[in-house]
């Protein structure tokens, strides 16, 4: 019997190694770390594999023995996801595979230790948590002051379908209005036989094949969340429109088609965002889409009373998108949310005076903490004559909503304003 896993797969553990140790190792983003080799479906399923064990990998591991360096605690990661959660690799194949890596990769000394923590994973030779609050923790792989937040925000129930919720595996696509309209993407997919849903939002939810990527190549699609376009429907544009922190220029293009004749501003703090809105704008056709360089902490007198509608679609700690990047948690935690709050209020006030009276002020976060979301909004009512307007959008609210980040959704609060 081969004892071994084939080269290929082989190959995916170097690929899933080398771009895991740049996050874990080198702490860079988990959108940086991925190469080109990376992306291949297998790589990227043991890439984000990981990520999201990440905890429940550490108790195990860190209950079987202690790990000597980051780098030894990576090849044993991978290993334990590869054993629990990737059925078609043999077990014995998964542990040789890894004791093979570490042999490659320098810590050939460590092998034996590699080896025998394997074992003991693939034989279920450890013990669970026993404490509740433990357990969910484990079962969710979710750290405990995350899961404690949670389960204070909402119903039992509900937080315990955002603790454990998994990665949407179909894409979330919409029309580039300028070129197609709905209908005709869905009769591009029908005749390709692509299975697809209506989403609320006014896109579709399809898996990721050969036909969406050569939609997307020749223009006609985009890939954008439902909870980015609700975004964009709350402000209803038209207009001079400003986009306070705009990069990647996603929500700022949208914006341009809710109504081609508006002037849509599109900011960022640097260049190389700016670089990447413009080229955003291009491939979209979006020519009343200007990027400008703008600091949106710093007051812009040149912007004072000169927008119809304001956009702030604030930096934040991100939490409501950790499906979607599950680094998240090992670069923030609740002192990051403190932090945002204050930046955001800097940004938002500044918002505020660059609106016209009788304008429409949106603003908005991909995270779920109250500090930096409705706390915000009483800051906003406490500080400006600013006062809430009910959204027209397929979502119950009285001009403030959390998006949870279930199925195809990512995790959003929205708030709009309007300005008498």
């Amino acid at each position: 019997m081969e004892n071994n896993l084939p080269k290929a797969q082989m190959a995916y553990l170097g690929v899933a190694y080398r771009s895991l140790n740049k996050v874990f190792i080198e702490k860079k983003y988990l959108d940086d770390a991925l190469t080109v080799a990376s992306k291949d479906a297998t790589a990227t399923k043991i890439i984000y594999g990981v990520l999201e064990k990440n905890f429940q990998a550490e108790y195990v591991i860190g209950s079987l023995c202690k790990v000597p360096d980051l780098a030894v605690g990576t090849l044993l990661k991978i290993g334990y996801y590869c054993l629990l959660y990737m059925d078609s690799l043999p077990d014995y194949a998964v542990v040789n595979g890894v004791v093979e890596l570490s042999k490659k990769t320098g810590k050939g000394g460590l092998s034996g230790l590699i080896n025998a923590v394997l074992k003991k994973i693939s034989r279920r030779e450890y013990k669970l948590p026993e404490d509740d609050m433990d357990k969910l923790c484990f079962e969710s792989s979710k750290p405990k002051w995350f899961a404690k937040y949670i389960l204070s925000k909402y119903d039992y129930e509900t937080a315990i379908s955002v603790l454990n919720s998994e990665p949407c595996e179909e894409e979330h696509i919409r029309a580039n209005t300028r070129l197609c309209d709905l209908t005709q993407i869905e009769k591009m997919l029908s005749s390709a036989t692509v299975e697809y849903q209506l989403t609320m939002a006014g896109g579709l939810k399809v898996k990721n094949c050969a036909t969406v990527k050569n939609m997307f190549s020749e223009g006609v699609v985009t890939f954008q969340s439902p909870s980015s376009m609700l975004v964009c429907s709350a402000l209803q544009p038209y207009g001079r429109v400003l986009d306070l922190c705009a990069a990647p220029g996603g929500k700022a293009v949208y914006l341009s088609e809710l109504d081609i004749k508006c002037e849509v501003v599109a900011c960022d703090i640097n260049s190389r965002k700016i670089n990447q809105i413009k080229s955003y704008a291009k491939r979209m056709c979006a020519p009343n889409v200007k990027a400008v360089i703008n600091d949106g902490t710093v007051f812009n007198k040149d912007f004072e009373n000169a927008f119809d509608c304001v956009l702030v679609d604030a930096p934040c700690s991100c939490f409501g998108t950790f499906r979607k990047h599950p680094d998240t948690f090992l670069r923030h935690d609740y002192s990051t949310v403190k932090q945002m709050s204050a930046l955001q209020k800097k940004i938002v006030s500044n918002g505020v005076k660059y609106l016209k009276s009788g304008g429409t002020l949106v603003y908005a976060t991909c995270t779920l903490f109250k500090e930096e979301n409705e706390d915000i909004v009483k800051y906003i009512l406490k500080t400006s004559d600013l006062k809430l307007d009910k959204m027209n959008i397929p979502l119950k609210n009285e001009g403030e909503v959390n998006i949870l980040p279930l199925e195809e959704f990512d995790g959003f609060f929205i708030a709009r304003f309007v300005k008498p």
